[in-house]
């Protein structure tokens, strides 16, 4: 009877703090914006954080409130969120429909625990995407905007607080070696996860695309990081995304941009030679890759051989990942892999509505000519072949997005696709669309 009465309490002070969050949220949108860095410093500490409390065998975390406020203030906003979207609306909310299902059946035929830590991941990078995207983002915080330079230049500060950290503490790492984190769960021994790199990255394209100042300063300490983080997923992406969207600046800011990476990496060479030894033997270490490969390979087979239903329908959620990843590691957890993911549960079809969804958005950075965009969508769609996106780096995407968006409408200068509020055009952007 105790043990009821307590559960029922904090269920009740679970519901109470996700009503406060939200009406906080829905009013200051920049405390949602805040409590993203909260996962984003943490992650390699603490890349799962102690539940609150467990309702029937699923945990419940604070990172749940989080995602809650977020779903229910972009319920209210939805209409905004479609707007913005435009044709990629239809896409993802037939996406969104599939996960459901998946969650439904996963219900059903698992348990109750593991199709919800199951869907999580999904329902996090979900809701956070739909929630930026009712956002007002302009270049500075008023009422009823946030600062979408001030968002970045937290992020990459934030990022390099914790590499300089970590490097302090544990030295530069490889991608072999792994100490125990706070957590008390072995983490990998470089500076930064990779997710964390990735936000540090995308910010870094976000204040290169300002006008403000200090944005080169800002943007070479965001690349610094990424570099000593050894992340080469995000280091392909970083190389992929600025490469593809040079065609798409300024001449003067072509020069600039070259110059300041040119600068930087030789600074950065003569500081650090010795350091960057480890860095170097990085490039050559495959061994991860491969044993990753084997296991997609894996999971593909089971799913093929698993059933019509699963193939198009995707597996229930909470059905089991279990894997060999190289010879003899047997792994349970999500596989890095975003696409396969998607396919894993929501099939063929779920993959398909993904894909048009994402086509859709490299149109609009194509036709409004917004290098950050296609900057920020390359990015992402390199790093998703070997990781899954991260919801507190999502944010970016909806930036990149809306900045488009209204400048599809007008013709804003090439070399600043961040003016959010050119022209005040967004409905004829979206007419476009």
């Amino acid at each position: 009877m105790i043990e009821v009465a307590w559960l029922a309490f904090l269920l009740g002070g679970a519901v109470v703090a996700a009503a406060l969050f939200t009406a906080g949220v829905s009013n200051w949108p920049t405390l949602g914006l805040t409590s993203l860095l909260a996962p984003a410093v943490l992650a390699w500490e603490m890349p799962a954080p102690p539940p609150l409390f467990s309702v029937g065998g699923s945990n419940v975390f604070a990172y749940d409130l989080i995602a809650v406020a977020f779903g229910l203030v972009a319920l209210q906003r939805r209409a905004v969120i479609a707007a913005s979207l435009g044709r990629a609306t239809i896409w993802l909310q037939g996406l969104a429909l599939l996960l459901v299902i998946s969650t439904l059946r996963g219900l059903v035929a698992n348990d109750l625990g593991g199709a919800v830590n199951d869907v999580r991941s999904f329902a996090y990078l979900a809701v956070t995407f739909a929630w930026s995207m009712s956002l007002n983002w302009a270049k500075r915080a008023s009422a009823g905007s946030v600062s979408s330079v001030g968002w970045a230049r937290i992020a990459i500060v934030s990022m390099t607080t914790v590499a300089l950290f970590h490097l302090m503490q544990y030295g530069l790492g490889d991608p072999n070696s792994r100490i125990d984190a706070v957590s008390g769960l072995e983490q990998t021994s470089r500076v930064l996860v990779s997710g964390q790199a990735l936000l540090a990255l995308l910010a870094a394209y976000i204040v290169y695309a300002s006008t403000e100042r200090y944005r080169c300063l800002f943007a070479l300490m965001a690349l610094v990081v990424v570099v000593l983080s050894q992340q080469r997923s995000v280091w392909l992406a970083a190389a992929l995304g600025i490469a593809l969207a040079f065609p798409y600046l300024h001449p003067h800011t072509r020069t600039t941009l070259g110059l300041t990476i040119a600068a930087g990496g030789s600074a950065i060479y003569a500081m650090y030679h010795d350091a960057l030894a480890g860095v170097q033997s990085t490039l050559a270490n495959t061994g991860t890759y491969e044993g990753r490969v084997q296991s997609w390979r894996g999971l593909l087979v089971e799913s093929w051989h698993s059933g019509y239903v699963n193939v198009f329908l995707g597996s229930p959620m909470g059905t089991s990942y279990g894997r060999f990843e190289g010879p003899g590691r047997w792994v349970e957890y999500a596989p890095h892999n975003f696409y396969l993911s998607i396919y894993l549960r929501t099939g063929v079809l779920g993959f398909l509505l993904f894909l048009a969804a994402l086509v859709i958005g490299f149109r609009l950075a194509l036709s409004s000519r917004s290098w950050l965009l296609l900057s920020v969508l390359v990015t992402l769609t390199v790093y998703g072949w070997t990781y899954s996106w991260v919801w507190f780096a999502i944010p970016a995407l909806a930036l990149a997005w809306q900045a488009a968006a209204k400048s599809e409408g007008g013709t804003p200068p090439r070399d600043y696709p961040l003016n959010l509020d050119w022209g005040n055009s967004t409905a004829s952007g979206q007419a476009k669309r």
